[in-house]
């Protein structure tokens, strides 16, 4: 039930921070992307 609560955490702010920021999510995506090709 823990590990059920803390996946339901992470995922409730992983979608805040999208919606809140998704501007800032873009651009984090795009440098990864270009470090990793």
């Amino acid at each position: 039930m823990l590990t059920f609560g803390i996946g339901v955490y992470v995922l409730f702010t992983s979608v805040r921070f999208t919606l809140v920021d998704p501007l800032a999510v873009a651009k984090f995506a795009n440098g990864s992307a270009v470090r990793y090709s």
